[in-house]
């Protein structure tokens, strides 16, 4: 075999390396592409699923900040109550 052959037998190899570089790239990008996808059905499902917990329990997601009240310990930590749940402590 020639030098010329041995060359061109060379560049063919790298030719065909590269080309199955690319073509493993295009299926990385393609299980990537299919996993973001799942994630992101994976999270509405998951929002869904919160927003009907929420609904099911009656619960209002607007909190009137009137009707929240506080008290302040001896010590001066303050805490925050709204409807009757603890939201806030505030420590002096």
């Amino acid at each position: 075999m020639s030098t010329e052959d041995q060359e061109a037998t060379l560049l063919l190899e790298i030719a065909c390396a590269r080309w199955e570089v690319c073509r493993a790239q295009k299926l990385l990008a393609e299980c990537l592409n299919r996993e973001n996808k799942s994630l992101c059905e994976l999270h509405q499902f998951k929002a869904k699923k919160f927003a009907d917990l929420v609904d099911d329990a009656d619960l209002s997601i607007d909190v009137n900040i009137s009707t929240s009240s506080g008290s302040q310990d001896e010590d001066g930590t303050t805490f925050e109550y709204v409807a009757g749940r603890l939201v806030a402590v505030k420590l002096d």
